[in-house]
């Protein structure tokens, strides 16, 4: 697309596209730089709410914009809105991942954990992990260059692999977890560590495994 016909929208500022249509960007609580896109047509009194990929929270609820009045027209993501989905709060996952990683690393210090997540998003378990675990985040190069373009705490990751205990991989590896295993030097990394402790967010589901006790045992 031509840079002539992209703008950056601040958060929570309405900007007038013209004389009587503005937008409003409003945090969608999701990966880095997700909004919601309230749209005002003030000329036929008429407001329309964009939500694309959001988590729905207390403050998205209550937030005075989007009770205030009413919204003609609603474009909502609803990958997962049905009653088979029933997740637990966002915080109450990262807690329980949090303290399984300490525990392991207490337990079985030559662990190394393997969390899943995509070029962008998911960054705030591994965030948590780091902060209260006092462990960097071990990511690919790429991956670095992404974070330092957000406001995330860059501290909290490195591209230098070493001896890291938490290292942050592509979801598809974990998945179809012998992939990344094609890589010599994930390869090697894995075998200096007597047990694995792999995390696949989407789920909000802990995996562990030891080498010498065969499959992995499914923990949540």
């Amino acid at each position: 697309m031509d840079s002539e016909y992209l703008r950056e929208l601040p958060l929570d500022e309405e900007v007038f596209l013209s004389a009587t249509i503005s937008v409003t960007a409003i945090e969608a609580n999701h990966c880095p730089g997700a909004a919601l896109f309230l749209f005002n047509f003030m000329a036929l009194n008429r407001r329309i709410l964009h939500t694309g990929d959001f988590r729905a929270n207390r403050v998205i609820r209550e937030d005075p914009r989007l009770v205030t009045g009413s919204i003609y027209s609603l474009y909502l993501d609803t990958t997962f809105c049905q009653k088979a989905f029933k997740f637990p709060p966002q915080q109450e996952c990262i807690d329980f991942i949090v303290a399984r990683t300490k525990e392991f690393l207490a337990a079985r210090r030559k662990t190394i954990i393997l969390v899943g997540s995509y070029s962008i998003g998911k960054e705030r378990i591994v965030v948590a992990i780091s902060k209260k675990c006092n462990v960097p985040i071990c990511v690919s190069k790429s991956k670095l260059a992404t974070l330092k373009l957000t406001d995330l705490p860059i501290e909290c990751f490195t591209s230098d692999a070493g001896r890291r205990y938490v290292h942050d991989i592509p979801i598809l590896c974990l998945v179809s977890f012998p992939s990344y295993c094609s890589s010599p030097l994930a390869l090697l990394s894995i075998l200096s560590f007597d047990n694995f402790l792999y995390i696949l967010q989407s789920s909000a589901a802990c995996i562990d495994g030891r080498h010498s006790e065969g499959p992995s045992q499914r923990l949540a």
